[in-house]
């Protein structure tokens, strides 16, 4: 079963991220809703109404989500190569 820390995690992480980057002004806030299919950076430029800062802040974003989701995925790919292993023993 699938540690349900890894799905929680980065979400709350990311979206304290954002929250913090446009309380403290480091880019304008949301004034427009993106379809999620949007391109990483772009749809927060559009997003923003133009606001260069918020394409770094959702970079950022994408790099600590996937530095949280980086060693739940690296344990399952161990599980799978011991089940690999394991099942190549076997034949």
């Amino acid at each position: 079963m699938a540690n349900l820390g890894d799905i929680f995690v980065a979400p709350m992480v990311t979206a304290s991220v954002a929250y913090w980057a446009v309380e403290l002004q480091f880019m304008q806030p949301v004034i427009a809703m993106m379809p999620w299919p949007t391109p990483i950076g772009a749809g927060a430029f559009i997003s923003t109404g133009g606001d260069y800062m918020s394409i770094v802040i959702s970079i950022l974003c994408a790099i600590i989500a996937f530095l949280i989701w980086f060693p739940f995925i690296k344990m399952y790919d161990q599980k799978l190569l011991a089940q690999e292993a394991g099942e190549d023993s076997l034949i």
